[in-house]
């Protein structure tokens, strides 16, 4: 809600913005598609100056730089870093309860399903790896590679909600 005092700047601007003299506008035109001096002397004279349209390449030019300044680009970068920062209990819960889960008492207990569903997998899969290949920390390493996959997922899903 406004309060009196911001009200005067805008009825100020308002007053002045109102009292200057306008020429009348032409017939089937816009107020912003008014000719301006250099016009109304030689009509099919092409615009320059601030109010000119942009070419191509001004224009790319233009979206581009406003969309990938190096200052904008780090400064939302950086306040989307420390507003995370904030929640980093979300971060340590989302890796906890990649290894953890809650029994029927309310209590956390390992997450067996997920231990035996990773290292299970990795083990069997190492089967069908020739005979030389089919070591325990062959197994081991994928198992692990797993988790650390399911932990890092975790931490996406947390942060970044995909069509929800």
């Amino acid at each position: 809600m406004l309060r009196g005092h911001c009200l005067i700047p805008i009825l100020i601007g308002a007053a002045l913005g109102f009292s200057q003299e306008n020429p009348p506008l032409q017939p089937g035109t816009l107020p912003s598609q008014q000719p301006d001096e250099a016009q109304r002397a030689v009509p099919n004279a092409p615009k320059t100056g601030p109010d000119a349209p942009l070419t191509v390449g001004g224009k790319f030019r233009y979206r581009m730089g406003h969309s990938f300044a190096p200052f904008e680009f780090l400064r939302t970068a950086l306040g989307a870093g420390f507003d995370q920062w904030r929640n980093k209990g979300r971060m340590i819960d989302a890796v906890k309860y990649t290894f953890v889960v809650r029994n029927d008492n309310g209590g956390v207990m390992p997450s067996y399903s997920r231990f035996v569903g990773a290292y299970g997998a990795a083990f069997l899969s190492r089967l069908w790896y020739p005979y030389g290949f089919q070591h325990l920390r062959n197994g081991l390493s994928a198992g692990t590679t797993t988790l650390a996959i399911d932990a890092g997922m975790n931490v996406v899903r947390e942060f970044f909600h995909f069509g929800k």
